[in-house]
């Protein structure tokens, strides 16, 4: 996991630690995390729709990075708030990437 250990969603089917208030990044966390790319260059990266607070340019350029391995919308957080379904578009975009789709 990266920017700490602490997830801010509290999804209730994850065992991650959740907190609103989590503790601020270690500022070595992109050294450490280049390190473990370097040690281990098959590392998988996955996002949720979600983690990128709407903005879908934030998105498309990690699309295009090459390092995003899974794209994955939380479809019951999306039916939950109509506007979000909008960002589920973005998936299209993906058609021609190498990047898994999954819905949770």
């Amino acid at each position: 996991m990266l920017v700490g250990d602490t997830c801010t969603r509290g999804c209730t089917f994850c065992e991650v630690k959740t907190s609103r208030n989590p503790s601020p990044p270690d500022p070595m966390e992109p050294d450490n995390t280049a390190k473990a790319i370097k040690l281990k260059p098959e590392i998988m990266v996955e996002c949720l729709i979600s983690d990128f607070g709407g903005d879908l340019i934030a998105v498309e350029a990690l699309a295009h990075s090459g390092w995003l391995k899974v794209y994955s919308p939380t479809i019951l957080r999306l039916l939950s708030n109509f506007s979000a379904l909008l960002d589920i578009h973005v998936l299209g975009t993906f058609s021609n990437f190498n990047i898994h789709k999954v819905s949770a």
